[in-house]
C-alpha cells in the first residue's frame, strides 16, 4: 500500500489534469455539454419505469427514486469497468514515452466518472423533495457505503485493465457479464422486497452492487441501517484483491508496451 500511496501523491497533479482534460473533451464534443450527464439516467429511468410498472404491472412506493438511485450507481460502476479494459492501449503513446504507474489511469478515470455521478445525483435530490421524504441522519451512511463501493470498483478495474492487455476477448465478455449483473443487482427494482428473505440474503452477500444499492436506498428513503457485515466482507475481499492486483501490475507493467 505504501507504493500505492506514494504514487498517488507523486502523480496527483497528473491525475487531476488528465481527469479535467477528459471532462473538457467530452463537454466540447456535446451540444448540451454536462447537461447530458443529468439527462442520461433520467431518460433511462423512464424506460425502466415503463418495464417495471407497465410491462410487469408492478407497483412499488418511491419506485421512480429507487430506479434513479440504481442508475446513478450502476452508471458509475459500468463506465469504470468498461473503460478499464482498454486503458493501457488508449494510453499507449504516453506509456511508450515516460513511466507512469498504470493504476494512475484508473484513478483518473474514476474521478471522471465520479463527476458524472455527481451530476446524475441532481434528479435524485429533486425526487427526494418531490416525494417529501423525511431525510434522517441515517442518510449520512451513504458516504461510507459509497467509499466501500469505490474500493470494490477500483479492485475490479485493476484486474480488468491487466487482463485486457493480454486478451481482446475481455472486451467482448465483460459487457455480457455486466448485462447479467445489471438484472441481478436490483438496479430498477428493490431486491429486499422482490425476493424471499433467504434469497435476498444470498444476493446481498454475493453481489456488492446489490448491497450498495439496497443500503443507499434504505438509508436515504427509510432511514434504515445498512448491511454492515456484507459490506465489510465485500470491501475486505476487494481490498485484498486490489493489493494483489497492484503487485501483479507492478511486476508485469514493463511488458505491457510490448503486448499492446
Amino acid at each position: 500500500m505504501g507504493y500505492f500511496i506514494r504514487n498517488i501523491i507523486k502523480y496527483r497533479e497528473y491525475i487531476m489534469y488528465s481527469a479535467k482534460a477528459q471532462l473538457k473533451a467530452e463537454i466540447s464534443n456535446s451540444a448540451i455539454g454536462c447537461i447530458w450527464w443529468v439527462l442520461e439516467p433520467t431518460l433511462f429511468m423512464f424506460i425502466y419505469l415503463f418495464v417495471y410498472a407497465v410491462v410487469f404491472r408492478t407497483q412499488t412506493e418511491y419506485i421512480v427514486l429507487i430506479i434513479n438511485v440504481g442508475l446513478v450507481y450502476w452508471g458509475f460502476f459500468n463506465r469504470c469497468l468498461v473503460s478499464s479494459i482498454k486503458m493501457v492501449k488508449r494510453n499507449r503513446p504516453m506509456i511508450s514515452m515516460i513511466y507512469i504507474p498504470k493504476f494512475v489511469f484508473i484513478c483518473s478515470s474514476m474521478i471522471v466518472n465520479f463527476v458524472k455521478m455527481l451530476c446524475a445525483v441532481v434528479p435524485v435530490v429533486g425526487l427526494v423533495i418531490w416525494y417529501k421524504i423525511h431525510v434522517t441522519l441515517k442518510a449520512l451512511m451513504i458516504i461510507p457505503v459509497t467509499l466501500m463501493f469505490f474500493v470494490v470498483v477500483f479492485s475490479l478495474c485493476c484486474w480488468l485493465m491487466h487482463i485486457g492487455v493480454y486478451s481482446d476477448d475481455t472486451e467482448r465478455i465483460v459487457p455480457v457479464a455486466l448485462r447479467m449483473l445489471f438484472f441481478l443487482s436490483g438496479v430498477f427494482y428493490p431486491i429486499d422486497t422482490k425476493f424471499g428473505t433467504d434469497e435476498a440474503h444470498i444476493m446481498l452477500l454475493l453481489n456488492p452492487v446489490a448491497t450498495t444499492l439496497t443500503d443507499v436506498r434504505n438509508s436515504l428513503i427509510y432511514g434504515s441501517d445498512c448491511h454492515w457485515y456484507q459490506l465489510g466482507l465485500q470491501t475486505g475481499i476487494a481490498f485484498v484483491l486490489a493489493v494483489i492486483a497492484l503487485i501483479v501490475i507492478k511486476k508485469k507493467e514493463s511488458q505491457y508496451i510490448k503486448v499492446v
